[in-house]
């Protein structure tokens, strides 16, 4: 499951819209609430590998949404940009 995503706040551009800075935003997209109101990522967790396959998915996750959030302003980018 992605627990996190990526939002891309300056949007497509269409003819004849002025140039803007290409924004992107990481927000959490799953996540669950405990009893006392805790925000978790995660389910509970209760030995070493549970912990390791939580954390290491996380990371995936994360590392994705920086390989689309570069991606999402570069494209944004060259579509604003002149080519010398």
């Amino acid at each position: 499951m992605n627990r996190f995503s990526l939002l891309d706040i300056a949007g497509e551009l269409k003819k004849g819209d002025l140039p803007s800075d290409a924004l992107v935003a990481v927000y959490l997209s799953a996540y669950s609430t405990m009893e006392n109101g805790c925000i978790t990522v995660t389910s509970n967790l209760a030995n070493d590998s549970e912990i390791d396959f939580e954390i290491d998915s996380l990371i995936r996750n994360l590392e994705a949404v920086r390989v689309a959030a570069k991606k999402a302003i570069k494209k944004h980018n060259e579509k604003i940009l002149p080519i010398f």
